[in-house]
C-alpha cells in the first residue's frame, strides 16, 4: 500500500532522533536572533525592565530612558557574574549586555544609604540595598555616601524588580559602558507592576509625569538575584 506524501513526511519526523530536533529548533531561534539583532531588535527577558521587544535607538542618553550596556571589567561584576548573577556574552570579561533604566545624569545628587536611594533628595521606592542573595552569601554594597554624579557618571536602577542587581550593589557606572538607548515596542508588566513610564522618558510622555519614577507600591523584596 502506498502511503500519501504527507503520510510519509510525517513518519520520516516523527521517526528523527530528539536530539536532531532539539538541533534544528536551536538554530531556529539562533537565526530568528540573529535575524532580530541585524534589525535593531532586542528580546528581554530579564525582570530588571519590563519584559518584551525593544528597538535599538540613537536617542540621546536622557532621564527615564532604558540602556543596553556592557558591564565593566570590575571586580564587583567579576563576582556577580561568577555567581550567576549575569549571563555569559560578548562584552569585555565575557559578560553579557545588562539592560538598565537611567534614573540619574551627570549633575545630580545621589546619596546611597541603608534604606535606599536618594536623587535629588528623592528616595527611589523599593531601593533598599539587600544583605544577602537567596543562597545566603553577602552582596556587595556601593559604601554609604551622598555625590555629585560627574561628567559621563550614570545612575542606572531596576525600578521593575527591588531585587535586582544594579546600582545599589555597583554604583555609578560610565555612560561610556552604555553601547544605545533601548525602546519598547511591545512589553507586558513583570510581576504585576502597573507603572508603564518605564523606559519611557519624561519628555516623551502624553501624561503627567509621576512625582516618582518608582511609583506605586512594591512587594517586600526577598533575599535573591536572578540573571538581570
Amino acid at each position: 500500500m502506498k502511503l500519501p506524501r504527507h503520510a510519509l513526511r510525517l513518519r520520516r519526523a516523527r521517526g528523527r532522533p530528539a536530539h536532531q530536533v532539539v538541533a534544528w529548533a536551536g538554530a531556529a531561534w539562533l537565526l530568528c536572533a540573529a535575524a532580530g539583532g541585524l534589525a535593531g531588535l532586542r528580546v528581554n527577558t530579564s525582570p530588571s525592565i519590563p519584559p518584551g521587544l525593544y528597538r535599538v535607538s540613537a536617542a540621546p542618553v536622557v532621564r527615564g530612558a532604558c540602556v543596553l550596556l556592557c558591564p565593566p571589567p570590575t571586580p564587583v561584576f567579576a563576582l556577580a557574574r561568577a555567581r550567576g548573577y549575569l549571563g555569559a556574552g560578548f562584552c569585555a570579561g565575557g559578560y553579557g549586555y545588562l539592560m538598565k533604566q537611567v534614573l540619574a545624569l551627570p549633575g545630580d545628587q545621589v546619596d546611597f544609604a541603608a534604606r535606599g536611594v536618594s536623587v535629588n533628595g528623592r528616595l527611589l521606592v523599593g531601593s533598599a540595598p539587600l544583605a544577602a542573595d537567596l543562597a545566603g552569601r553577602p552582596l556587595p554594597r556601593t559604601a554609604p555616601r551622598a555625590l555629585t554624579l560627574a561628567a559621563g557618571e550614570l545612575l542606572l536602577m531596576s525600578p521593575a524588580r527591588p531585587q535586582a542587581f544594579d546600582a545599589r550593589y555597583f554604583g555609578p557606572v560610565a555612560q561610556a559602558q552604555v553601547k544605545s538607548v533601548i525602546v519598547p515596542l511591545l512589553t507586558w508588566p513583570p510581576g504585576g507592576q502597573t507603572d508603564q513610564s518605564i523606559c519611557r522618558p519624561a519628555n516623551a510622555r502624553a501624561a503627567a509625569a509621576p512625582a516618582n519614577p518608582w511609583r506605586g507600591a512594591h512587594a517586600a523584596p526577598r533575599p535573591t538575584h536572578e540573571k538581570e
